[in-house]
């Protein structure tokens, strides 16, 4: 949204103040255009020859769209050319916003919102698990691996994630336990098996009430963003 409206206000902006000076409708396309170009959209035409198509490659790249961005950004930068010092401090400075300084604002948001005990070496050492797993993520067959820098279990790839949550909640029906456990299963179950349900916001509300009812945190946020790991 703050890409999109950016894209926007200079699109209709006069030229004197460094604006487009577009019509309304112009400036709509100009925006979404941007917001593609710099996060992705999901639109065939933007996608990479690995996610078109009925092809076993498309189980490993169903959430990849902004991953390829990112990817695309990187390599744009390492095939620009390069003359002097002055070109290569430019590089350095693109490779930073598109790589270091998303992990470091994702960091500090969790930190900020699902709590921290406010050590250095901790927040430092989220940075390098936003980090790692951005960079794996861009590379199809290791971003697989992803999650296990993020210290979260492996449930497959992303296209056969359905079949892991229906599992889990086969094994929970079976056991009779209908707890937290068992609506956290069906909710991705459903979430995964239409595309149309935020299985995993519900999922963060859910364990965030969880912790706040039984006094695992005292944070309200807990109920947006989910409870300290």
């Amino acid at each position: 949204l703050p890409t999109w409206l950016g894209a926007d206000r200079k699109a209709v902006a006069i030229k004197a103040d460094g604006g487009l000076e577009l019509s309304d409708s112009e400036a709509f396309a100009f925006a979404d255009r941007v917001v593609s170009d710099a996060q992705g959209s999901g639109i065939v035409t933007d996608m990479a020859g690995v996610q078109r198509g009925a092809n076993v490659y498309g189980l490993f790249t169903r959430f990849y769209s902004y991953a390829n961005t990112t990817l695309q950004h990187n390599l744009e930068i390492v095939r620009r050319e390069k003359h002097d010092a002055k070109d290569y401090a430019y590089a350095t400075h693109d490779m930073i916003m598109t790589n270091i300084v998303p992990a470091i604002m994702l960091a500090a948001m969790k930190a900020a919102f699902t709590g921290g005990d406010g050590e250095d070496d901790d927040f430092l050492k989220a940075v390098g698990k936003e980090l790692g797993s951005s960079l794996l993520g861009m590379v199809v067959g290791l971003r697989e691996f992803s999650s296990a820098v993020q210290g979260y279990d492996y449930q497959g790839p992303s296209g056969l994630r359905f079949f892991a949550s229906a599992y889990r909640l086969g094994e929970q029906t079976l056991k009779g336990e209908f707890g937290l456990r068992f609506w956290n299963a069906a909710i991705d179950t459903l979430g995964y098996g239409t595309g149309l349900v935020p299985s995993g916001q519900i999922n963060r509300t859910l364990k965030g009430i969880d912790a706040l009812t039984s006094g695992d945190t005292d944070r309200p946020t807990a109920v947006l963003f989910g409870p300290p790991k």
